[in-house]
């Protein structure tokens, strides 16, 4: 007779975006996608997010993500569990671990870039 209405599942459609004002120290872990075009100084991770990384924002520390497109600076080692781009203008300072890679001129990778085939890439190193 009555039915309870099926609640949404946010986590693939909730997006936190961090602002180009906003400066974080710490950890952050998030769900669904986050835009990043602030500064942090911390690791981020997400089991099954993407992450967007813009050319103002600057993170000092690991990712470890399953989506990750980055167009900024990453001072710190990079885990893509599926999918990676990186976008001209794009600075990795660190080790890259990828199972998809797609890499613009003019993007730089300053250390090694390793594949790892299916969920391999979230492995430490």
């Amino acid at each position: 007779m009555f039915s309870r209405k099926k609640e949404a599942d946010n986590s693939k459609s909730t997006t936190t975006l961090i602002s180009p004002e906003t400066n974080i120290t710490g950890d952050i872990v998030f769900a669904g996608a986050a835009h990043v075009e602030g500064n942090i100084h911390g690791n981020i991770s997400s089991d099954n997010g993407q992450l967007i990384i813009v050319k103002t924002a600057t993170i000092t520390g690991d990712i470890h993500a399953r989506h990750v497109v980055i167009y900024g600076t990453v001072n710190g080692n990079v885990y893509s569990e599926k999918y990676l781009e990186l976008v001209s203008g794009a600075v990795i300072n660190g080790k890259v671990f990828y199972n998809e890679i797609e890499m613009e001129k003019g993007a730089q990778v300053n250390g090694s870039i390793e594949y790892r085939p299916g969920n391999d890439a979230s492995e430490n190193s």
